[in-house]
Parts: C-alpha cells; sequence; structure tokens
C-alpha cells in the first residue's frame, strides 16, 4: 500500500507540471499533439480532444508540439511546467508553515524564498549522486519511502507533496535539454534572434542532458535490479 501512495503522489506532480505547459500552448497558439505522463506501456484516452499517455512508470512527462510546429517553443510555455510546480510548493509550504511561530513578514518570505532555495539545495543533491552513485537510491525504495510518509497524516502528506513540487521545479529549471531550463534558452534565442540556436553551439549541451538523464535512470534501475537479488538470495 505504500507503493500506491508514492505512485499517486508523482502522478499528480507529474500531471500538474504538464497540465500547465498544456494550458501555455494553448494560450501561446502552439498546436498539442499528446501529453505523455510517464513512460513505459501506456492507458491512452482523449480528453477534450487531447491524446493523454499515461505511462505506468511515474517519472517523466511531456507535452508534444504537433509536426507542424517547426520552432522552438516560447519562453512562457518552456517555463509554464515549473511554474506550477513552483506555485504547488508554495501553497503547501504556506500549509506546514501555518503552525509554526513566525511574524508576517517571515512567513511570507519562507512561504516564498523557501521552495527555490530548497530547489537549488536538491541541484546540488543530484549532483553528488552522478559523481558518487549508490545503489540505495532505487524507483521502488523511494516510492515506498514516498508513500510511507505520505500515510502518516495530512501535514505529512502535504510536507511530502510541497518538498517533491519544490525539487521538480528544481531540477526542470537547469539550463540543459531536454528540461524546461534549456528549452527556454532556446526559445529567448529564437525570440531575439529570430532563428534556432544553431546545432554546432546547442548539440554539446543536447549530448550532456542526454548524457546526465541516462545516467541517473541506468543507476536507478540498477539499484532495483541490485535490490530484487539481495531479496531473492535471502529469501
Amino acid at each position: 500500500m505504500h507503493y500506491l501512495y508514492g505512485i499517486l503522489v508523482l502522478y499528480f506532480l507529474i500531471a500538474t507540471h504538464e497540465l500547465g505547459h498544456y494550458v501555455a500552448c494553448l494560450r501561446a497558439g502552439v498546436p498539442v499533439d499528446h501529453m505523455r505522463i510517464g513512460f513505459g506501456p501506456s492507458l491512452r484516452f482523449r480528453v477534450r480532444g487531447l491524446d493523454v499517455r499515461v505511462g505506468c512508470i511515474p517519472l517523466v512527462g511531456w507535452v508534444s508540439p504537433c509536426a507542424c510546429w517547426t520552432t522552438p517553443v516560447p519562453v512562457s510555455v518552456a517555463l509554464a511546467g515549473p511554474a506550477v510546480s513552483y506555485l504547488t510548493a508554495v501553497a503547501c509550504w504556506a500549509v506546514m508553515l501555518s503552525g509554526v511561530a513566525l511574524t508576517p513578514g517571515r512567513y511570507v518570505l519562507n512561504v516564498i524564498v523557501g521552495p527555490l532555495w530548497f530547489g537549488l539545495r536538491v541541484l546540488g543533491s543530484v549532483w553528488h549522486d552522478v559523481v558518487h552513485p549508490t545503489a540505495d537510491h532505487g524507483f521502488v525504495e523511494f516510492t515506498a519511502a514516498l508513500g510511507h510518509e505520505t500515510r502518516r497524516g495530512w501535514r505529512d502528506a502535504v510536507a511530502v507533496v510541497g518538498t517533491l513540487a519544490a525539487m521538480l521545479t528544481g531540477l526542470n529549471l537547469v539550463p540543459i535539454p531536454p528540461l524546461d531550463g534549456g528549452k527556454a534558452i532556446e526559445g529567448l534565442y529564437y525570440r531575439v534572434r529570430g532563428r534556432a540556436l544553431p546545432l554546432k553551439v546547442w548539440a554539446p549541451f543536447v549530448l550532456l542532458g542526454l548524457g546526465l538523464n541516462l545516467w541517473l535512470f541506468g543507476w536507478t534501475v540498477a539499484a532495483d535490479v541490485l535490490r530484487l537479488v539481495r531479496y531473492v538470495r535471502g529469501a
């Protein structure tokens, strides 16, 4: 049951994040082909004409423009997802700090700045995992711990959602593709110069982003496989 609660939290955060991108696409006139929440084998359905695909592993998500859209997405579209995640974190932090003895000024400052500061700390943590990967950070174990914290009470559930929303904000603002920060840079360059970033300039960053994502995903899968092997041997 712990796993179920953890998975639901991840689906909620990814869905709201991608919904922010989708609404921004509608406002900017960017035609959307589909929205994906999670990867792996998918459940497909349509909501008001939008093709929605829900994968079985809630780790990633994206909103894919139609093939007819050949330019980088506007900055507003790229940053809409992190903005929704940030607002989710702010709302959760406001609830988390409501019982803490703080002056009104400190309360507002902590609610607004707290998620951003925490998101920056997460970036350092992720970089540490890239440089010093361990076998203790698998998706299965992470989801179980997440679900366990969520079931302890509504305040703990709000704290978990707010913490993960802050993490999602910080991670997606890293200025490398395929993250939202990298897409924002592409959109800004196109807005200023009227053309896409030169491939020879942007290609190394694309490869760096893909490499880091594959590295983290590989270690996550390896951690779960090692955990399963230890369980089988122990049995």
